[in-house]
């Protein structure tokens, strides 16, 4: 279903447009803009409701199906109209231009068929001046206050701060990363102007009846559960207009001034989960430094780690603090015994080493998951500038929840895995992890390991401990002493650039 709410604002801006004191190539260029900007919305093709108006000002051009370059070679592709054909028959990847009921092909400035026509006339115009997506939402908020269409001027705030919100506007549409940019840059500078200069004249009331992209902006709901101090300001650049630039920006300059207490304040995270770990048999084992800051807590189970069998396991419990997002995830994970013999390896406290692993957040309750002190991607807030004493209670927020979790996931690995693991076929599983469960896409928790390459480097060496190699030529077509080695899960998903490991007293 086509979004009916864009294709209106869309409309209603090429009348403005029209009538506004711009130049012909000023409209051309603007036209081009916005029904490109309409191209990222699900949106049928609507040029046919202001037709005259697109043709008028070059925009859109129509051309007899003859005078397409490929007619003559395939007349047969054009005798049905009212269909879309391609405007390169010679590229199978062509994009569509449109063949109407009158027998003429609609083409707009800028396309693939407007490139091949103006290449041998110059009946097509110059090459239409492209711009980012702030300065078209700048360019339409001014003509629309000019016009003092503040309907219009509203529904066209309402997009540009629903579509930031979604995470749909980025550097390349003129919405920099971080919000020093943005107070160096003209265009946001005046949007925000314009804005405030009309903020009395906003419909807000009106939006409140509409949803997706022209709903009303809530400010408070965009903040509760944000962790990035530039995206916090940014959205209050485009949604607080009580607060003036001088203000936001002198709040901001606070915020993200040097941390001088940073290490004593994450030692409270390391020291209160170690006191709690410690009560089940985990032990410290060291801290990596990366972009982020990782805790690893260890203990071994069924033997140690110069002495297990293929039932060994090391479980881990490590916590990782964002210092951009200002957030912690805490994870479970394990090495297995069978596992580490197939690598032959020994057991490590690195979480690149680690055989699969599983979030804190999926074994407590729906009703723990609901607190404040959770952000909707399951990490817990860890704001590092606050008082120690509010740190220590999202420290103690956490271990409650560990206590929470208990060994849930170590026991499901333990009682899947080795043994119902490799009783099951192996085809089923594979099954399972492309399209789910009973075609659900949903993945049981029994399928401890969520990457299809190693599953199948699983059950290769599983096959090869029974004698049979069959497996290894089927999925890895190659002989068994040419089988890859077995890649751990974590390796490839998180960034160990430049580390710097401290390991534990007692840890070697």
């Amino acid at each position: 279903m086509s979004m009916g709410e864009i294709e209106g604002i869309v409309e209603d801006s090429t009348y403005l447009i029209a009538e506004s004191n711009l130049s012909k190539k000023e409209k051309r260029d603007l036209l081009v803009n916005l029904y490109h900007f309409n191209k990222r919305f699900d949106t049928s093709y609507t040029h046919f409701r202001c037709i005259d108006i697109l043709l008028e000002y070059g925009h859109t051009y129509k051309i007899p199906v003859e005078h397409h370059p490929d007619y003559a070679n395939n007349k047969e592709a054009f005798k049905e109209k009212d269909r879309w054909v391609a405007a390169d028959f010679t590229n199978e990847k062509s994009t569509k231009v449109f063949l109407a009921d009158d027998g003429y092909l609609y083409f707009d400035a800028g396309d693939a068929l407007w490139n091949r026509l103006s290449k041998i006339s110059n009946d097509y115009g110059d090459s239409p001046k492209r711009y980012k997506v702030s300065q078209l939402i700048l360019q339409l908020l001014t003509l629309s206050a000019q016009k003092e269409n503040y309907q219009l001027f509203t529904e066209w705030y309402a997009v540009a701060a629903n579509s930031f919100i979604e995470y749909e506007l980025d550097t390349e549409d003129g919405y920099p990363d971080t919000f020093k940019e943005w107070l160096t840059d003209d265009i946001l500078i005046n949007t925000r102007s314009i804005i405030e200069q009309n903020k009395d004249h906003l419909l807000l009331n009106k939006l409140k009846n509409y949803h997706n992209y022209l709903k009303r902006p809530n400010l408070r709901e965009e903040l509760e559960f944000l962790d990035s101090v530039d995206r916090k300001y940014q959205l209050k650049f485009l949604l607080d207009f009580k607060t003036s630039i001088e203000k936001l920006q002198k709040s901001y300059k606070k915020e993200t001034a040097p941390i001088t207490d940073k290490e004593e304040k994450l030692k409270l995270l390391q020291e209160g989960i170690s006191a709690n770990l410690s009560k089940r048999g985990f032990h410290y084992g060291c801290r990596i430094e990366t972009d982020r800051i990782y805790y690893v807590w260890y203990r071994d189970k069924n033997g140690t780690p110069n002495n297990f069998d293929d039932y060994y396991f090391r479980h881990f419990i490590y916590a990782c603090y964002d210092p951009k997002e200002q957030n912690i995830s805490v994870d479970f994970a394990i090495q297995s015994g069978i596992i580490l013999r197939w690598q032959k390896a020994k057991p490590s406290m690195h979480p690149s080493k680690f055989h699969t692993e599983d979030s804190l957040i999926k074994y407590v309750s729906s009703e723990t998951e609901k607190s404040r002190k959770i952000n909707w991607l399951g990490n817990f807030h860890f704001k590092i500038r606050q008082q120690s004493n509010s740190l220590k209670k999202t420290i103690a927020f956490i271990t409650e929840c560990l206590d929470e979790a208990g060994d849930a996931y170590f026991d499901l690995v333990a009682k899947e895995f080795p043994d119902k693991f490799f009783n099951r076929k192996l085809d089923d599983i594979l099954h399972i992890l492309e399209y789910g469960e009973g075609e659900t896409m949903q993945i049981p928790d029994y399928i401890i390991f969520n990457f299809i390459s190693v599953v199948k480097q699983l059950f290769a060496f599983h096959a090869l401990d029974q004698g049979d190699d069959s497996l290894v030529k089927k999925y890895f077509d190659k002989t068994p002493d040419a089988l890859p080695v077995i890649k751990t899960t974590l390796n490839a998903v998180k960034n160990w650039d430049n580390e710097k490991i401290t390991l534990a007293n007692n840890v070697s």
